[in-house]
């Protein structure tokens, strides 16, 4: 009965957006649990920064399921307060390990920088969030949403910076001479280009449902590359070495 009274395209737009948080969060915890096993801090850093990077879909899919265990969607300053708070924590997260890894001399500058960036965006998005949620954005359907003015931007502002600094940071894997080394750089170049252009385009334009799942499966298919970009497993970088 739960399904019937909502449109058809509301339930593939959170059904498709369901399976891109699961898998999301599977490779962000399946590289998190290397962490443990290695005592290795980018394993730490790039897992967590992969789960809260996929947090601005958790809302549509957890608002779904709520849905259909309760009968009651999600208020407004839930789902906008979900789909934004944990940007700040993945981008200081991928920039601690970008600047660790590849910018040693600019490391102290680029924290701080994206510190406060991410402060005063916090500072802002809360006081907006209280004052006017409807400046952050709109529902797209009932399990989607558009964002607007400086939550869009700092959104875009994120993913171009994690484009940017992953360029940098995988660009001395291709001279590598280790096979796994090379794959592991053009996985997660990879990931970082189908990545940034999914995200921008599901923040940027208006999609319908066929767009939905184009953009869904392509996110999945950047998190499989992610996972792989960390994570190789041997089989697999036999059968790309043949």
């Amino acid at each position: 009965m739960l399904l019937q009274s909502i449109g058809p395209d509301d339930v593939i737009t959170a059904s498709f957006t369901l399976i891109f948080v699961i898998i999301g969060l599977f490779v962000g915890l399946r590289i998190i649990l290397r962490y443990f096993a290695t005592k290795r801090k980018d394993f730490l850093a790039v897992g967590l920064a992969w789960i809260c990077l996929c947090s601005p879909w958790w809302s549509a899919p957890f608002s779904f399921l709520t849905y259909l265990a309760t009968g009651v969607t999600w208020e407004i300053h839930v789902f906008f307060f979900i789909g934004n708070i944990f940007i700040p924590v993945a981008l200081i997260c991928w920039i601690y390990i970008s600047a660790e890894t590849a910018f040693q001399n600019w490391k102290k500058p680029m924290m701080i920088t994206y510190f406060l960036i991410c402060v005063i965006f916090v500072i802002v998005f809360m006081v907006t969030l209280i004052v006017d949620v409807n400046s952050i954005g709109t529902f797209d359907g009932t399990f989607d949403a558009r964002y607007l003015g400086f939550t869009r931007l700092f959104q875009i502002f994120a993913v171009v910076s994690a484009l940017i600094t992953g360029f940098l940071f995988v660009r001395q894997s291709f001279s590598s001479d280790v096979p796994k080394v090379k794959w592991k750089g053009r996985f997660l170049l990879l990931a970082f280009i189908i990545f940034a252009i999914s995200a921008v385009v599901d923040s940027a334009l208006p999609l319908g449902v066929g767009g939905v799942i184009i953009i869904r499966l392509l996110l999945i298919f950047s998190a499989i590359s992610y996972y792989f970009g960390w994570l190789l497993p041997d089989r697999i970088l036999q059968l790309l070495n043949k």
